[in-house]
């Protein structure tokens, strides 16, 4: 009698192989679904193809680099791959990122790679970017499967609309009670916002853990130290002639520890607190138009001359303006409910639907990532000709059990 062996496929995320039968992967939960995104800021998509490497799920990031797990097609074993890049220079570009950096960028870089590959390790240039693969180890995986014990429901969410390239990033990172999130929406010239927003949601992400478990008495002056320290980073960034860049980007930065939240807010990025299906504003606008507003409330203006103003939209305070000094903090914590939802969103998102639509979307679906989806439909349904990059962070807190 011959046993009829079962199918097995390979996961996009973790790459290990699971049964065909298995509706998702039980190590990740990732299994087959393409539409993967990627929680750690500039992270190359899943099923990227580097040399005859394809990269999957994105383990760690720190200045020198991302980590993934990947599969070595050639051998069809799980590896580490490790992408090397140049902190504050602009990555993944044909003239190399490598070459364009300082002497004292390399020994850096040099170090890292030795630190990485240990023993046995090989190198594969790719797009004049290196990588370095080896073996994957147990460890390489203990962040990865911890966070996936986490059950905060949030969703990440991001479209190029009709630019060029995507000048947006935002990332977020889960504690066993609670969460730090951050979005911004870069601006520059064609790849400097790029650049602005995904170093400065790099130099945010190195303070959540800090920020989470700082006492709330202290957290708005650490957070306004730490935006005032991001401000001055972005606006001493440089291109590959060691030029400044002269880049800056918006910023949203929302944590969460238990019920209590608190957000930091500069440009002119939104953050809407949903409760009851009614919708708030939490920031304010750090645009032209605020000040217009101030003088057609004394008098000074008409309402129609501010909102019709040419330069209504240009922003008064943004990080790498250099020498901040406008930033929206919350000076104590706002008490969630069981049932809230906290949206962080770019101008992409608010400018293409209404505070009544973006509510609708948000409270007809129970989950964040069914809603954050309904979201970013809702955007493209739109169709406007000037679509700008959309990206949304969407987190529905739930009160049971605390």
């Amino acid at each position: 009698m011959m046993l009829m062996r079962k199918k097995k496929k390979r996961c996009l995320g973790c790459m290990s192989v699971y049964s065909s039968e298995a509706a998702e992967c039980p190590r990740c939960g990732c299994g087959d679904d393409t539409n993967y995104t990627q929680s750690i800021p500039d992270a190359l998509p899943l099923c990227t193809i580097v040399g005859n490497l394809r990269i999957g799920k994105a383990i760690s990031m720190d200045d020198t680099g991302i980590s993934y797990v990947g599969l070595d097609t050639e051998k069809n074993k799980r590896v580490h791959v490790r992408e090397f890049f140049v902190p504050g220079r602009m990555t993944r570009l044909p003239e190399g990122n490598l070459k364009a950096a300082a002497e004292r960028d390399i020994p850096v870089i040099e170090q890292k790679k030795k630190e990485f590959c240990q023993t046995k390790g090989r190198e594969v240039n790719e797009n004049g970017t290196v990588y370095l693969c080896r073996s994957l180890k147990k460890k390489d995986l203990r962040e990865r499967k911890r966070k996936k014990e986490l059950t905060q429901d949030i969703a990440l969410r991001s479209i190029i609309g009709t630019r060029a390239n995507q000048q947006d990033s935002a990332a977020f990172r889960l504690f066993e009670d609670g969460l730090f999130a951050v979005v911004c929406d870069g601006m520059g010239g064609i790849s400097a916002g790029e650049v602005a927003s995904t170093e400065c949601v790099r130099k945010m992400l190195g303070s959540a853990e800090t920020a989470y478990y700082s006492e709330e008495e202290i957290l708005p002056d650490f957070m306004r130290r730490t935006v005032v320290g991001v401000d001055a980073y972005v606006s001493s960034l440089q291109d590959m002639d060691r030029q400044r860049l002269h880049c800056g980007t918006t910023l949203l930065c929302v944590s969460v520890k238990g019920d209590h939240m608190f957000f930091t807010s500069v440009g002119d990025s939104h953050i809407y607190l949903i409760r009851d299906r009614r919708i708030t504003l939490l920031t304010e606008e750090h645009n032209y138009l605020a000040d217009l507003m101030e003088q057609v409330e004394k008098g000074e203006m008409d309402y129609e001359d501010a909102v019709s103003h040419p330069k209504r939209e240009a922003l008064t305070s943004y990080v790498g303006i250099g020498n901040i000094s406008l930033i929206h903090i919350s000076d104590t914590f706002l008490q969630l409910k069981d049932g809230d939802a906290v949206l962080m969103c770019s101008d992409g998102v608010y400018r293409a639907l209404s505070d009544e639509e973006i509510c609708a979307r948000v409270t007809e679906n129970s989950k964040s990532d069914a809603a954050a989806d309904g979201l970013i439909c809702s955007v493209k349904e739109k169709n406007l000709p000037k679509q700008d990059n959309a990206t949304l962070i969407l987190y529905k807190y739930s009160g049971k059990g605390k």
